[in-house]
């Protein structure tokens, strides 16, 4: 971090510091990149994996690199989770990708928070079981988590990949059963059971379908998003306001486009059908939300929502406004189990609001109390860097072409 300047750009940073690198290809880069400030905290590991191409600015989608550059980009990730069940009171490992995929476009206005303009690998590992949760009560009154409540669309997201996406997976042979099984979650949510558990972040067939589910992913995400948006030259067209969000369909059109979707979509329950017939009849474009959100901001009483500051437009947009384009989370969630043997299953969540969406799929459910604000002290920073070391050291002995970073040798 620049003193007075912030962060520096996430590449750029990364090329410079990174703990580990690999090259794939002629031009084609894997690092490995520490997280600054807490998260896991110090019982815990927090890295980055970050694929990289020679003279390409910015990677935004897992389409964007080839499936060998994936594929080494997720054997990495799944080493580090490997090795990190390893250390003293680690009991889960997250292995998460989020996809934004028109947030980040040059000339649209930052507003939702979940803007990624590199795609990027988290691996975070620790014992959440122990981390303190957000209540109900604080999602509520406090801005900084608008927006992390469950999902709106999450029913209908969960029957589009299960009875859309996911068949056409099968037709293509990449949902092979030898690599999963379908389950489900606690709260009866779809998951598929790695049936080789870490094993599998080694095998190519894994990049082939996470690149494929992106594509179908779109495909689906296209199909609902033109009940509610004007398309022009076969895109769909932003509105002419600041916010710049996708342009609205007349009501009567957006009604009559929704009823032919849900006609042609049979397995759609009765709720994700009235569901949908709600948010058709209530969308209304961004200027409108925003003008009435922020006019209540005036009247922010702090002393009704637990002494916690005004929202900004941030923190409304994170709460109100759709993504802008198809969005989504792929989690890898490994879970030790009573006699120890770690289990992984992988969960896809299709997001339309929501901000969190790793803690929303995890094995530990409930989102956690982030101190990201909070800088380690040089003896936490220490014990956290050693770790780094140790963990890197082993994923080492197993990738051989994985290199030291500069950021190991300088303590970053």
């Amino acid at each position: 971090m620049v003193p007075g300047q912030g962060f520096p750009p996430l590449l750029e940073d990364t090329r410079a510091n990174n703990l580990a690198s690999c090259e794939v290809g002629k031009g084609e880069m894997v690092y490995v990149k520490a997280i600054a400030g807490q998260y896991v905290g110090t019982d815990g590991l927090h890295v980055m994996i970050l694929p990289d191409f020679a003279n390409k600015e910015e990677i935004h989608d897992v389409t964007d690199i080839s499936t060998k550059h994936l594929s080494k980009t997720l054997e990495i990730a799944g080493a580090l989770a490997r090795h990190a069940f390893e250390e003293a009171g680690v009991g889960e490992v997250n292995i998460g990708i989020h996809t934004s995929k028109d947030e980040w476009i040059k000339g649209v206005p930052k507003q939702r928070i979940k803007n990624f303009k590199n795609l990027h690998v988290h691996v975070e590992a620790a014992n959440y079981e122990a981390k303190p949760k957000i209540t109900s009560q604080e999602l509520r009154k406090n801005p900084e988590y608008f927006g992390k409540t469950p999902e709106p669309f999450e029913r209908v997201g969960y029957q589009i990949l299960e009875n859309e996406i996911l068949p056409r997976l099968k037709e293509k042979g990449l949902l092979v059963d030898n690599l999963f099984e379908k389950s489900k979650d606690g709260e009866g949510r779809l998951r598929l059971k790695l049936r080789n558990g870490a094993q599998t972040f080694k095998d190519p067939d894994l990049a082939k379908f996470i690149q494929t589910l992106d594509v179908e992913g779109q495909a689906s995400y296209d199909a609902l998003a033109e009940c509610f948006f004007e398309k022009e030259d076969g895109k769909f067209k932003a509105d002419s306001g600041q916010y710049q969000r996708y342009k609205l369909l007349p009501l009567n059109e957006r009604r009559k486009k929704i009823d032919e979707y849900i006609q042609k979509r049979e397995w759609l329950s009765n709720s994700s059908k009235t569901g949908l017939r709600y948010f058709t009849s209530m969308a209304q474009d961004a200027e409108t939300i925003m003008n009435r959100e922020m006019a209540k901001v005036e009247s922010w009483n702090p002393d009704e929502h637990s002494g916690h500051g005004k929202p900004t437009l941030s923190n409304i947009a994170n709460r109100f406004m759709a993504f802008r384009g198809f969005s989504y989370a792929t989690l890898f969630s490994g879970l030790k189990d009573s006699s120890g043997e770690t289990q992984w299953t992988l969960g896809i969540r299709p997001s339309v609001f929501l901000v969190e969406g790793f803690v929303e799929m995890a094995n530990t459910y409930g989102i956690i109390v982030k101190h990201t604000d909070q800088p380690y002290s040089e003896s936490e920073l220490a014990v956290v860097q050693a770790r780094e070391r140790r963990v890197i050291s082993k994923v080492q002995k197993d990738i051989l072409d994985l290199k030291d970073g500069p950021g190991l040798a300088n303590g970053i």
